[in-house]
């Protein structure tokens, strides 16, 4: 039970983080989309400025007008530019800055709305129609744009009965409301269907890549990730002038395990060492299975010190933690660090090397440029 509750609570984990991904993802990918939107936006309100200030028959009405609309229209455009400069960093923020931006045209809208003597309720409804549909249709938190929504078309309806009152017409009040409703709906539908399609199909491309790059019995990185990550991290530390070591490691008794025990618990030990040893790695570290019983360990911006000191946690771990019912892994390591102009051929020999010479002087120990190391 514990264990399923466990595994549970890794998968919502898991998912949490995918969507964090997807959500980051389309705010990088949408980035030029969502500054031309805000772009737009303020420069609707500089023309909205022209009707005002033609059919607003008071002075402090006009006024109220050209404050607002230019202030709404500035915030805008200095959203506009901190997009586009990148330093909208978190879809988070995004969310929350769009989210006060989105409220604060309807707020004008709303404030305008009342300046008119009367106002026209046939076509301020076209207008909020138009504004749910834009609030549905850029990008934001699903909860959002629905709760936004609708408080927009509740207060604009309410306004329109404090405001006009006795000359309300009935009928047009009545289908202004429904087709208001139905816009609303129609889009909030749309909207999140639209963004669980994305979501899945984002996923499912999320799924294709992790599949080409993971072994598919350990869990483990493959060789082809591997690589990259070495082609990244070997670049990044040279240009920084940072350390970086790799580890090649063998489990010292796997044929006796494999014997003994059979295939199936043989595989099971290997999930369980890549389980145990991805659990003392950074998320910077990558473990990579190398073929059979051997993985390699790449730990960039680590010195060769500090990686003894990583590999000896995993040998006590190894030493007092069964991994399958009451079998015991000794595993031996070769130690190799980055020097300039070394390949991860070059590294991967050179700790293959000093591994077999820990197998030689007994097992259990991490091989390095001198004696093994216990």
């Amino acid at each position: 039970m514990a264990g399923s509750l466990h595994h549970e609570a890794g998968d919502h984990d898991r998912q949490f983080s995918l969507r964090q991904a997807y959500d980051q993802d389309q705010l990088i990918h949408n980035r030029f989309f969502i500054t031309l939107i805000a772009l737009s936006a303020g420069l609707l309100q500089l023309i909205f400025l022209v009707p005002d200030m033609i059919h607003l028959a008071r002075g402090d009405a006009r006024l109220t007008s050209l404050v607002l609309r230019l202030a709404v229209c500035s915030a805008y455009l200095a959203f506009a530019w901190h997009n586009h400069r990148g330093r909208i960093r978190t879809y988070r923020q995004y969310c929350l800055l769009v989210t006060l931006l989105e409220a604060a045209a309807v707020l004008l809208f709303l404030v305008v709305f009342l300046q008119y003597d009367p106002p026209h309720f046939i076509i301020q409804s076209m207008g909020m129609m138009v504004i749910i549909m834009l609030v549905m249709i850029i990008a934001n938190r699903y909860l959002h744009k629905l709760v936004l929504s609708s408080l927009s078309l509740v207060a604009f309806l309410f306004l329109a009965v404090i405001r006009l009152g006795d000359r309300l017409d009935l009928n047009e009040f009545l289908a202004g409301g429904f087709y208001l409703t139905v816009v609303l709906a129609l889009c909030a539908i749309f909207a999140r269907m639209l963004d669980k399609h994305m979501y899945l199909e984002y996923q499912a491309k999320h799924q294709l890549i992790h599949l080409s790059s993971v072994d598919p019995l350990t869990g483990a990185c493959n060789r082809t990730r591997l690589i990259e990550a070495w082609n990244h991290w070997s670049a990044w530390n040279r240009r920084y002038h940072q350390p970086l070591s790799l580890a090649l490691l063998d489990i010292d008794n796997f044929k006796q395990i494999n014997d003994q025990l059979g295939h199936q618990e043989a595989d099971a030990v290997l999930v369980a060492l890549v389980r145990l040893i991805q659990g003392q790695l950074r998320d910077s570290d990558l473990c990579a299975r190398w073929g059979g019983d051997e993985f390699v360990l790449l730990l960039p911006g680590t010195a060769p010190e500090q990686a003894v000191l990583a590999l000896r946690r995993i040998l006590r771990l190894l030493a007092f933690k069964p991994l399958i019912g009451s079998t015991t892994v000794r595993c031996s390591f070769g130690l190799a660090a980055m020097q300039p102009g070394s390949s991860l051929d070059d590294l991967i020999r050179l700790a293959d090397k000093r591994m077999y010479a820990a197998k030689k002087a007994g097992g259990n120990q991490i091989g390095t440029d001198s004696l093994p190391v216990t």
